[in-house]
C-alpha cells in the first residue's frame, strides 16, 4: 500500500489547489447512487468477498479550471463466501512451513464501512461522461461467522483472543463476532460514469483502501487491503 499512499498524497495536494477555485454559487447540486461490488484481487482470493452493496452521497462543485469537485460519503458492505480457517498458532506454523489451515473448515468474513471520499469528475466526450479519480478514508468493522472452535481467521481479522508475550501471536476464544478494525484507512478511487439522462447516469467504479491486521507481525498470516469493482448508477439533484 506504499505506493497507494504515495499516490494518495498527490491527490490531496491537486485537491487542495483545486478547493482554491471552488465556486459555491455553480455548484452543481447534491447526487446519490448505489451499487453492487465484487471483489479483486486477493479480496476475492483470501477473503472469499464475491459480492456487495453500497450506498453513497455527495455535492458536486464546479471549478474554474472545468472539472467538479465532489466530497461525499459512503457506507459499503463486502460480503465474503466461506475461506479455510486457521490454526491457533497459525503464525508460528507458517514460519516452520507446517500446515497452518483446518482441514475441512469454511468461516465467512463480511467487511463494512463508513467512507468519507473525495473525487475529481472530469468532464468528458463533451459531457456526456466523467472520469472520477479520487480518495477516500474509511473506518471498517469486520464480522465472521461460520467459524468452529480452534478455528480463525486467515487475515487475523476475527473476534478471538490474542496473545503474544512470547513474542509469537496465540490465538484462544470464539472467532465469531464483529470488531471495530483500528484507526482509519487512506484509499483511492478511480473509475468512470456515463449519462443516460441530465439526472441519471451510471457509473464503474475501482477502489482499494488500507486495512492490514488487528494483531500480527510481517511476512506471518497474509494482511488484506480490499480491492473491490463497484457497478452502479447515480442520480444528481
Amino acid at each position: 500500500m506504499k505506493n497507494s499512499r504515495f499516490f494518495a498524497c498527490g491527490a490531496l495536494l491537486l485537491t487542495a489547489i483545486a478547493s482554491t477555485g471552488l465556486q459555491a454559487q455553480d455548484a452543481a447540486g447534491f447526487s446519490v447512487g448505489a451499487s453492487l461490488l465484487t471483489g479483486a484481487g486477493h479480496t476475492d482470493t483470501l477473503a472469499g468477498v464475491k459480492s456487495g452493496v453500497n450506498v453513497w452521497a455527495g455535492y458536486t462543485f464546479k471549478t474554474e479550471a472545468g472539472y467538479n469537485f465532489r466530497p461525499g460519503i459512503a457506507i459499503n458492505s463486502l460480503i465474503g463466501s466461506g475461506v479455510p480457517g486457521v490454526k491457533a498458532d497459525a503464525d508460528d506454523l507458517i514460519s516452520a512451513n507446517s500446515p497452518y489451515t483446518v482441514p475441512g473448515s469454511s468461516l465467512k468474513h463480511t467487511f463494512t464501512s463508513v467512507q468519507v471520499f473525495s473525487d475529481f469528475v472530469v468532464p468528458i466526450f463533451n459531457n456526456k461522461a466523467n472520469w472520477i479519480i479520487g480518495l477516500s478514508l474509511s473506518k471498517y468493522k469486520v464480522e465472521v461467522s461460520g467459524a468452529r472452535a480452534g478455528e480463525y481467521s486467515p487475515l487475523d481479522l476475527d473476534a478471538a483472543n490474542r496473545n503474544n508475550d512470547s513474542g509469537s501471536v496465540l490465538r484462544s476464544g470464539n472467532a465469531n463476532g464483529t470488531v471495530s478494525v483500528p484507526g482509519y484507512k487512506f484509499g483511492l478511487r478511480l473509475g468512470f460514469d456515463y449519462k443516460i439522462t441530465k439526472q441519471l447516469a451510471v457509473q464503474c467504479l475501482l477502489q482499494q483502501t488500507e486495512l492490514g491486521r488487528i494483531y500480527g507481525q510481517a511476512t506471518q498470516l497474509p494482511t488484506l487491503n480490499p480491492a473491490w469493482l463497484e457497478f452502479g448508477v447515480s442520480y444528481r439533484f
